[in-house]
């Protein structure tokens, strides 16, 4: 579990499923953010 900062070379298996859902959850905080962003614009 410690060795997640260093590129994955071992288990090879894990890593596609591993950047899919980082992409995913990238995506979700970046639509988030950009909510949260338009919703205080708008509000003032």
């Amino acid at each position: 579990m410690g060795n997640f900062a260093s590129p994955v070379a071992s288990s090879g298996e894990a890593y596609p499923w591993l950047t899919e859902n980082l992409l995913k959850t990238r995506g979700m905080l970046l639509r988030l953010a950009a909510h949260k962003e338009h919703y205080v614009q708008s509000e003032d």
